[in-house]
């Protein structure tokens, strides 16, 4: 079997094509696209335990702490002693890590902006919009396995 006939090969090459351009946007803060989208999940919410933000990027906890380890070492984000619960800690961002969501906004916007000129320019807003929904729901089904077994239950579906 040729590897386009099978979807995590396409989605993977998928993938790898639009990190590239990211990463070049990403460029100069330092940062890896891993790192970036751990950070851009603090943006959105900080104070949240190292499990959640895992849960939040769909990576696992022993990744999510490297890459913490990695964001603490530059100086964006720390780790801080939960006050209700003194076993736990809680991820936050710096003075620098936010600033730097000032500094990659307009990056990222562009980007953003030529990834969905890309896509509008090959497929209609309906093609789109449905691409759009399966990613998401493939992406939602990691959660509970391929098969909805519930391999890591988080309470969505």
């Amino acid at each position: 079997m040729k590897p386009d006939a099978f979807l995590t090969f396409l989605l993977s090459a998928a993938s790898r094509r639009l990190s590239r351009p990211l990463a070049a946007t990403v460029e100069g803060t330092g940062l890896t696209v891993p790192q970036f989208f751990l950070l851009a999940a603090l943006w959105e919410r900080e104070g949240v335990k190292a499990g959640d933000l895992a849960a939040r990027v769909r990576l696992d906890a022993a990744t999510v702490t490297g890459l913490l380890d990695r964001l603490e070492k530059g100086g964006l984000a720390e780790r801080r002693a939960d006050p209700e619960d003194r076993r736990a800690l809680r991820i936050h961002l710096t003075a620098k890590g936010k600033k730097l969501r000032g500094e990659l906004s307009p990056r990222l916007a562009a980007f953003n902006r030529r990834v969905t000129a890309d896509l509008s320019s090959r497929f209609t807003a309906q093609e789109v919009s449905a691409f759009l929904r399966v990613l998401a729901a493939l992406a939602a089904e990691e959660e509970e396995g391929p098969n909805g077994e519930g391999a890591k239950k988080t309470g969505t579906k």
